[in-house]
């Protein structure tokens, strides 16, 4: 029981002695302070997407995702990145809602012309905040939308965009 403790205290230790924050909820507040920062030195708008970071033990580092929007964003990212390593904290840029629909737009396009399916996106795309992957709901119709699907899975895997294909009643009825 007592070496838990004196492994507890030096965990603690090693973290205030490294800078890096030792809970998630101060984490979240260096996070904070550290977006509002850049946000005020640099014209870009800063979100932080996570609203509770999570540390990846591997890297030894807290993971947060955050987007941007602005003419000087590319030099606030570097500084967000840099910042936070300084910190223990890694950023991890992702798209605002806007970047992402300009993103999937041509890859729908390619996926309905290459196969031959009719594809309507389904409500507003969603962030989940921890992963930082945007989920993609839509409908298809016509004959080549398997193939279509895994073209939408292909396109966006890279980008942390996944697809996720809806069925309507009448598909279901078949």
């Amino acid at each position: 029981m007592r070496a838990l403790g004196l492994t507890a205290i030096l965990l603690l230790f090693s973290a205030a002695a490294s800078g890096q924050p030792g809970d998630a909820r101060d984490a979240q507040a260096v996070i904070i302070d550290l977006a509002d920062a850049v946000e005020a030195e640099l014209d870009c708008d800063i979100a932080v997407l996570t609203d509770e970071p999570r540390f990846d033990e591997l890297s030894d580092r807290w993971l947060t995702n955050y987007s941007a929007s602005g003419s000087g964003c590319d030099e606030a990212s570097q500084a967000l990145h840099d910042r936070g390593l300084a910190n223990g904290i890694l950023f991890a840029r992702r798209p605002t809602l806007e970047q992402l629909m300009v993103l999937i737009r041509p890859m729908v396009r390619s996926a309905e012309s290459a196969f031959f399916c009719r594809i309507t996106l389904q409500g507003t795309p969603r962030i989940e905040p921890v992963t930082g992957q945007w989920f993609v709901p839509y409908l298809a119709s016509g004959d080549g939308c398997d193939d279509a699907a895994a073209h939408l899975r292909e396109q966006g895997a890279p980008l942390q965009i996944v697809f996720l294909r809806r069925f309507d009643n009448q598909i279901l009825m078949r």
